[in-house]
Parts: C-alpha cells; structure tokens; sequence
C-alpha cells in the first residue's frame, strides 16, 4: 500500500472552476448543436474502452436519447494526458446530446467537500442528496463511492434531472443511520450553547 495524500476535494484550489472553464471551451469550440442537428446514431460515438479499463464508469448513454459524444481524461489543470498517468490527478469529461441539448458529466476521484461549495444548495432528488447552483438546476455535484461528479447542462430540467437520476449515487443512510446523525448535530448543538 503506498502512502500518497488524497486529493483535494472539488471547489478547494479552484477544481470546480477549472470545470466550468472546460465546459464553456467544449461547448464553444464544438460544432453548433440546433433543431436541425440529427442525433449521434448508436455507435457513433467515441471509444472508451480505455477509460473503462482504468476504472472510470463511463455510461454510453443516459436516458431521453442522451448519447456519448465526447470522451477524455484530462489532467486536474486541464492538460491533456500524455501517457498512463494515475487517475487521481485527472477527471473525465463527458458529453451528451440528443441533437437539441446538451449534457457534461464531470468525474473526479475523490470526496466532495460540502463545505467549499458556497452558493450552491442542497436538494434532494430522487432519494438521494446533490448540491444545485440554482432551482431551475441546470447544474448539479455530488459524491458517489470514491468519485465526485458534476453535471452542467444546456437542456430543459427534466432532461437534466433524468441524466442527474441514472448516474451512480451513494445509497441513502438508513433509519438508525439518520437518528445517530441527528443525535450528534443535537448534542453538537447543545455544546455550543453550555
């Protein structure tokens, strides 16, 4: 087992920043995608096989005819790999179309730290707990098993919350899971005021 420190969590040292910078450069570098834009045929889109085999979970499709049309691992300063780097200091990118909107998921490995996520909001969809920039929620970050993912999105919300829906998410705590929680927040509470 080697001794190597963590990585940060997104929204410390500007990592969340760095992924909305890369969203806007794919989405105004990449071909217009309008009404008359047919949607990627199955297969159309790329390899990612590689990306697979270094454990990445990358999901060829999500639902409402959203497909796979972009792929890559990028270093955590948006550097292009350039060999077989180790996953920790990368993320991957991925983008989604139906041939009107369009759908980034962003993974990087590691935890979210709530705590650094100032003007987003926390929400429960689904059963599960995500953090959203705004209601209308174009946008969404979470944690799920030992990766962080970040949706941002030009698409109506129900597209968003479908895409949001059938990504990985932890399960949710259990009854005496939440009471212990709520215990502790409790006597934390109390702890302040003695």
């Amino acid at each position: 087992m080697t001794d190597r420190a963590r990585p940060a969590a997104p929204g410390r040292g500007g990592t969340l920043l760095l992924l909305l910078a890369a969203l806007a450069l794919c989405l105004t570098a990449a071909a217009p995608v309008g009404a008359g834009t047919p949607a990627p045929a199955a297969g159309d889109g790329p390899d990612v096989g590689h990306l697979r085999a270094r454990g990445w979970p990358v999901p060829g499709t999500l639902p409402r005819r959203l497909r796979l049309v972009l792929a890559e691992e990028r270093r955590l300063d948006g550097r292009p790999l350039t060999g077989a780097e180790d996953t920790d200091g990368t993320y991957v990118h991925l983008g989604y179309t139906d041939g009107e909107s369009v759908v980034s998921v962003f993974i990087q490995k590691g935890r979210l730290d709530a705590t650094s996520l100032s003007d987003w909001h926390v929400r429960e969809r689904f059963g599960h707990t995500i953090w959203v920039r705004d209601p209308g929620g174009g946008n969404a970050i979470w944690s799920s098993g030992d990766y962080v993912y970040t949706v941002l999105a030009d698409a109506p919300a129900d597209v968003v919350d479908a895409a949001v829906a059938a990504l990985p998410h932890d399960a949710e705590p259990g009854l005496w899971e939440r009471l212990a929680r709520n215990v502790d927040r409790a006597l934390t509470w109390m702890g302040r005021l003695g």
